[in-house]
């Protein structure tokens, strides 16, 4: 189990500045084995998601990770792609409600499309990623 902080990473300026998100408004971000984030209570789908940025980090110096996700487009796409495929897969596995289940993955959908990820994907196309359609 990683750790949870409710502490805000260092690296959240650059994502603020980046992207205008928000420590408040639900942000969750990996960081070097942390789970950083103001929520109170994360998910078990949203813990996959994060657990993916975690191996991911640990396939490079964590600092060459975080420049090359603020900076390239196509990364930041393919990281967060692979961490929301996850989630897909556990809310698959384990979500019986099937309202529930559209539910979520329209959210991801929605979400993976925003400015959060610096607007790099349209909704349609986020859809079909994280279904790996």
């Amino acid at each position: 189990m990683n750790k949870i902080s409710n502490e805000k990473p260092a690296i959240y300026d650059k994502l603020h500045e980046a992207f205008g998100v928000e420590w408040t408004a639900g942000l969750i971000i990996a960081n070097a084995g942390t789970i950083h984030t103001a929520v109170k209570f994360l998910p078990p789908a949203k813990i996959a998601h994060e657990e993916v940025h975690f191996i991911q980090q640990s396939k490079m110096n964590i600092d060459e990770w975080w420049e090359k996700y603020l900076a390239d487009p196509e990364f930041r796409l393919r990281m967060e792609t692979e961490a929301y495929q996850a989630e897909v897969r556990y809310i698959n596995k384990f979500i019986k409600d099937m309202n529930l289940a559209y539910q979520m993955k329209h959210d991801i959908a929605v979400t993976l499309a925003s400015s959060v990820y610096g607007g790099i994907i349209t909704y349609s196309e986020a859809l079909k990623l994280i279904q790996n359609k």
